[in-house]
């Protein structure tokens, strides 16, 4: 299953890409008018235990690169690929905005 969004925090637009397998996800957050491969963080759920390594670090956002990681996991288990690509540095209320709307994806009707 493939989640697609666009939204818009402080006059900045982002693409979010969420690709469904049986076994996990990829999701790409990308800023901009263009999906784009930047920073590549890799994430193992399996029952309760937890395996996380950034395999690419973001120039601008390698932390939220592994929070992405970790909120897929409260949704999915199995393989998680997270990519972000940033332009500049977020701020902590831009952040909290992403955030948000990533877990009203996930919470949403489409969750399976």
């Amino acid at each position: 299953m493939l989640i697609e969004k666009e939204f818009t925090v402080a006059s900045r637009s982002f693409r979010l890409r969420l690709l469904k397998y049986a076994n996990g996800c990829v999701l790409s957050l990308s800023e901009g008018s263009e999906d784009r491969l930047a920073g590549l963080h890799l994430t193992l759920k399996q029952e309760k235990n937890l395996t996380s390594t950034t395999i690419i670090p973001d120039r601008y956002g390698e932390v939220l690169l592994e929070i992405l990681g970790q909120i897929l996991a409260n949704h999915i288990s199995g393989i998680l690929i997270t990519t972000l690509y940033l332009k500049s540095t977020l701020s902590s209320e831009e952040v909290s905005q992403i955030l948000n709307n990533l877990n009203s994806i996930l919470s949403g009707p489409t969750k399976s």
